[in-house]
């Protein structure tokens, strides 16, 4: 059974409908990047699916309809990592991870014992522990990324939801999050969906990716099938190689054009 089915999703800002009938299935374990051009609904999905953003269509969660639900319930089902996530000034990173238990702590309630064991036991699964008392504005990038997703692993929702995890992180960052995402859907049997614009580095994590164009599915399927050249030629508008690395994952390297000042030339 699929963790997160979405059948004929719609969603949009005020008048503009930017999601047009998305369909799109997420089984346990699997990873699914939504890859396509901007402004063509890669955000929107995610917000849409965690039900910060109102939409139509169905959305189910282990099998359970997640339309209607109320927002503590549905923080318990899906569990999102924005792309620019608030950071509150001052505040600790277990404080800051504590938040997301926010979906379990009855209102005007604290936090209970058993959720300080759960902050504290995802912090030591990111190896984050020594920096539990330490502020958020202290981190460095990769640090505070591990962080924000620790909050988000401590919903301990079975639907992962990742909106561009690696903006502004260097390659080394980038690698480290990402294998770090790759193991923990594998221990903790979560369903992954994210939004990556980085196309080589989602033919290498994804299981499957969807290609979104304009609020539709244009493409889906395995790396080879959906990132070729003439389909990122049509929906990117761009000229690239499609290489395959030592490991046979799909390499994506753009074409530098024939009109460019030729090479070693100083102008």
């Amino acid at each position: 059974m699929a963790r997160l089915e979405c059948r004929g999703l719609r969603a949009g800002y005020g008048d503009n409908e930017v999601l047009h009938g998305v369909d799109l299935d997420v089984a346990e374990r699997e990873w699914v990047v939504v890859i396509g051009p901007n402004g063509s609904g890669k955000s929107t999905l995610l917000r849409a699916v965690a039900g910060t953003l109102p939409a139509t269509g169905d959305v189910r969660v282990t099998g359970n309809s997640a339309a209607g639900v109320a927002t503590r319930r549905r923080s318990r089902l899906v569990a999102m990592v924005p792309q620019n996530p608030v950071i509150p000034d001052g505040m600790t990173v277990l404080d800051y991870v504590l938040l997301g238990r926010t979906p379990y702590i009855p209102a005007w309630g604290t936090e209970s014992g058993g959720d300080l064991r759960v902050a504290r036991r995802v912090l030591a699964e990111l190896d984050l522990g020594s920096m539990a008392d330490r502020v958020l504005q202290s981190l460095s990038g990769g640090e505070l990324q591990r962080v924000v997703l620790a909050r988000a692993l401590a919903q301990e929702a079975p639907v992962l939801l990742l909106d561009e995890p690696t903006t502004a992180l260097d390659v080394g960052h980038q690698q480290q999050v990402l294998e770090l995402v790759d193991r923990l859907r594998e221990t903790r049997s979560i369903a992954v969906l994210a939004a990556m614009h980085d196309l080589t580095l989602a033919a290498q994590y994804a299981d499957r990716l969807v290609l979104l164009v304009d609020g539709r599915t244009a493409a889906a399927g395995a790396a080879e099938t959906v990132l070729t050249s003439a389909l990122l030629r049509e929906h990117y508008s761009a000229q690239v190689t499609i290489l395959r690395s030592p490991d046979g994952s799909v390499v994506v390297a753009p074409q530098r054009s024939t009109h460019s000042v030729p090479k070693g030339h100083k102008p």
